[in-house]
């Protein structure tokens, strides 16, 4: 025999479980899709985003490299690339195999970052970016951004530069 159950039957609710269960299903799944959907639209340069921001959005999108799509972390990077940087890392595929080699390499699929400003300008942020690699290695880049001065991405902050990095033999 049931019990708890405010009905005269002596039988669960089946019709009422399943249909929590699949409303429970859709919600989940409706959650689950506009998660991958909006990772799936880069962020675009905007006044809005912190310099820190920036950096955020470019070390997360380099964890995770090949979601959704390969190289999207890459994409990612590049997108929010100054333009004068772009200028020097060349044209996207330019840019991928730069990341791909080996002084950038260890950004992709990092476990861990630390973000630590270190100088400010007026148009000017730098930090020092310690990640630590699936291997347990950790590495410091010095990442600069500047904000954009005209065009239709005045006031944005885009990555400057980002240097080859160095070993320090400390956790993050």
């Amino acid at each position: 025999m049931w019990y708890d159950w405010p009905m005269k039957s002596t039988k669960p609710p089946v019709g009422k479980f399943r249909r929590l269960v699949l409303r429970s299903a859709i919600v989940f799944s409706g959650i689950i899709f506009a998660t991958f959907t909006h990772a799936a639209e880069p962020y675009g340069p905007d006044p809005a985003l912190s310099p820190e921001e920036v950096i955020q959005i470019q070390l997360q999108a380099l964890q995770v490299n090949d979601i959704p799509t390969p190289n999207a972390g890459i994409r990612q990077a590049w997108i929010l690339a100054h333009p004068d940087n772009r200028r020097v890392t060349g044209p996207l595929p330019r840019f991928e195999r730069m990341i791909n080699g080996a002084a950038y390499r260890p950004l992709l699929g990092h476990t861990a970052h630390d973000l630590e400003r270190l100088a400010t300008t007026n148009q000017q942020v730098m930090f020092k970016v310690t990640i630590e690699t699936p291997e347990g290695e950790v590495l410091e880049y010095l990442w600069a951004v500047g904000q954009i001065n005209n065009g239709p991405d005045k006031g944005a902050w885009m990555t400057t530069s980002v240097t080859p990095p160095r070993q320090t033999g400390r956790a993050i």
